[in-house]
């Protein structure tokens, strides 16, 4: 459509289908309201940017699942102070939700507060022992799969002893062909079967031995946060992959490292 500024008009050239005062009353209409949606967008870009959304993306529902969405309190451009919260809109997600909503700020303090406690664990030398130290207790993956995989060798072992003495029992006439068959049949199959066995406690014991690396590197990587406590943005992106948040208001903060001392405390409550 051409610019009003390009249009050639000849008046008078037709009867009006409406009186020109109210023609002309219609357009300012038109004008007001274009130019109030400008000004309401403009405002909003203007709110929004003095009130950015920090947690955008990591806040989901406790109850549904669903993400929280944010809102800016009172709505309007008359009040300039404004509260940022967060929603649940969806009570239709996967489990029945009623809806709920939480202050920006104490989920930004929340989030600073547990992020702050799991790096402080990390970093506290002593504790991180004592969660890692039972990976080498007898109770605990590594040990115990060491102690597996020693029985498994044990039993490869005696199965060898077994088919190597067929052939001097055969020669002996302690067992007949037929018996040497069979048994020699048995003792093949037992042998691939602990073989088996042993290759997968082998891969076990290299999978847990990964793990712990992975918490140990964790560890050094937590350290230059240790005394972070205000709001960091930055910081959470890093560290934070989701927060489900509860009617209650307690939280639970799904790291992007594998959190050790979380997978310590499942193992115990799965244990009780």
């Amino acid at each position: 459509m051409l610019d009003p500024s390009q249009w050639i008009i000849t008046e008078h050239t037709h009867e009006p289908i409406i009186a020109r005062d109210d023609f002309m009353k219609v357009q300012e209409s038109l004008r007001n309201g274009r130019e109030s949606m400008l000004k309401a967008r403009n405002d909003a870009a203007k709110i929004n940017a003095m009130y950015p959304d920090e947690l955008k993306g990591l806040l989901y529902c406790g109850e549904c699942g669903s993400r929280m969405r944010i809102d800016r309190w009172p709505h309007g451009s008359k009040e300039k102070v404004k509260t940022i919260v967060y929603e649940c809109r969806n009570p239709k997600g996967v489990k029945k939700c009623e809806g709920h909503v939480v202050m920006g700020n104490l989920m930004k303090m929340l989030i600073m507060d547990q992020i702050h406690e799991t790096v402080s664990k990390y970093c506290d030398k002593d504790k991180l022992w004592e969660a890692t130290e039972g990976i080498r207790s007898e109770d605990d993956p590594i040990r115990k799969t060491e102690s597996d995989i020693k029985r498994a060798k044990a039993k490869i072992s005696g199965i060898a002893d077994k088919r190597s003495t067929l052939y001097e029992n055969l020669s002996k006439g302690v067992i007949d062909q037929d018996e040497f068959r069979l048994l020699q049949d048995t003792y093949k199959k037992q042998q691939e079967e602990a073989e088996g066995e042993l290759k997968n406690l082998e891969d076990k014991k290299a999978e847990l031995e990964k793990e712990l690396k992975e918490y140990l590197k964790s560890a050094d990587m937590l350290k230059k946060y240790v005394s972070v406590r205000a709001f960091d943005e930055e910081l959470v992106r890093e560290l934070v992959s989701r927060v489900d948040v509860f009617p209650d208001k307690h939280i639970h903060v799904t790291y992007k490292f594998k959190d050790i001392f979380e997978d310590r405390s499942e193992a115990s409550d799965s244990n009780i």
